[in-house]
């Protein structure tokens, strides 16, 4: 199952990188932006299932009444600093959640379930590119093509001679190719599990 691609806006670098790096730990996309992007991020990109807002700043109250007219009703969950100052009631009564963070486990992992999944796309986000068969192993197939295809992780696929490993190929290159730039522009990140 697919899991909501979440937009996550935040002006506290320390309090986004966190944030970011467990989520896609959990395997969840994320598209990071500063307050001052995020309606050209949420313009440009019209697939997110939740949004991550995080609390603080002078523009708090305009910045959340903004999101949460713009995403109609997409769930906005608000990040609070655990031990800051109290969000005004006002404020908390615009979004769906509250989290405070540092938070723990049990807590992030409940809040993700509630957020709704994405509904299954209809039709195939990348053709079959010669993958032919209809078994689970297949379907399992194309959709990690897809997946990976979608997100700018390098791929290296293993298999057995003749197995078919060029058929996912050219799909997997749209990742290397993001990957190769990444590289060449100084901005890879690395993530470990």
């Amino acid at each position: 199952m697919a899991l909501p691609e979440i937009l996550l806006i935040d002006d506290n670098t320390h309090r986004s990188q966190q944030v970011e790096g467990i989520l896609r730990f959990l395997e969840y996309r994320v598209e990071v932006v500063a307050s001052s992007d995020f309606e050209a991020a949420f313009r440009d990109h019209d697939s997110f299932g939740a949004v991550f807002v995080g609390c603080g700043g002078d523009k708090q109250a305009s910045l959340i009444k903004t999101v949460t007219e713009s995403v109609g009703d997409i769930p906005v969950v608000l990040l609070v600093d655990a031990g800051g100052p109290q969000v005004v009631s006002a404020i908390q009564q615009m979004v769906n959640k509250t989290l405070e963070w540092p938070t723990v486990y049990p807590l992030l992992i409940q809040l993700l379930d509630s957020l709704p999944q994405p509904a299954q796309a209809s039709k195939k986000s990348l053709p079959d590119k010669g993958l032919a068969g209809k078994s689970k192993a297949i379907q399992k197939t194309r959709a990690q093509i897809d997946q990976v295809a979608k997100s700018d992780a390098t791929v290296l696929i293993l298999g057995e001679s003749g197995t078919g490993k060029e058929s996912g190929g050219a799909s997997a290159a749209s990742c290397l190719c993001a990957a190769r730039q990444a590289i060449r522009a100084g901005q890879l990140r690395r993530y470990s599990r």
